[in-house]
């Protein structure tokens, strides 16, 4: 049996805590351990949410929130259940900060730009992000994933770990965007290359790359509509 929050004294449980002083006084791990409601037999619930948080390295709650039920399940300590409830609230959390407006269908690169925005605005824009979004095969989007994060100037995007992400979303089609902190849109020669593979990845998995956009502020580069990216 874990050891659950309510076995805990008084003035260490989460809960009471956040009652007292609320939510934006508690440690991600002690929201976390609200979530979880127990641990496991060797570790208490704020030992096990803490542990959790650590194994994303730098990344924390931002690397827990890119995880799908099960990689979630694989995290020590976590069930089916445990899992599940945290992928919710980890969702619902995504949900509430992004505007009920976005494009139903992405037919053009302004559409998944506008997409690709609200995403952006949930992550760190001092650094380059690369994103992944998979559509069904009425363009609709099925999910959109950070995949990598890196430097000022340089991300490090895999053909691999973006037609994985494409596969297990069940994608029909797919579009990949990451920022320029810097403000200067041009492709780099790494970006070129990169877009090149992917191409050549989808056309093998039958899984079309739709478009690679470059985003700084509002403004952006859609490789399609440079004529980079072909039917």
């Amino acid at each position: 049996m874990g050891i659950k929050i309510s076995d805990m004294p008084a003035q260490e449980m989460p809960r009471e805590k956040l009652i007292r002083r609320g939510p934006e006084a508690l440690t991600d791990a002690e929201l976390l351990a609200i979530l979880l409601g127990s641990g496991t037999s060797r570790h208490s619930v704020p030992e096990l949410a803490q542990m959790i948080i650590n194994e994303q390295g730098s990344d924390g709650l931002t690397g827990l929130a890119r995880l799908g039920y099960g990689e979630l399940k694989q995290l020590h300590g976590l069930g089916e259940a445990k899992a599940t409830k945290l992928l919710a609230a980890l969702e619902l959390g995504k949900r509430s900060i992004r505007p009920v407006n976005l494009p139903v269908k992405i037919q053009s690169s302004a559409d998944a730009v506008g997409y690709f925005l609200q995403r952006f605005a949930e992550l760190d824009l001092t650094v380059e992000n690369f994103l992944v979004l998979s559509l069904d095969s009425q363009l609709h989007p099925i999910s959109c994933r950070r995949i990598s994060n890196g430097t000022v100037n340089m991300t490090v995007a895999h053909p691999r770990e973006v037609m994985r992400e494409v596969i297990r979303a069940a994608a029909s089609s797919f579009l990949v965007a990451h920022n320029h902190p810097s403000g200067d849109m041009r492709p780099s020669s790494d970006d070129l290359l990169l877009t090149k593979r992917l191409v050549k990845a989808g056309e093998t998995m039958m899984i079309p790359l739709a478009d690679h956009i470059i985003v700084s502020g509002r403004e952006y580069v859609s490789l399609r509509d440079e004529g980079i990216i072909e039917d």
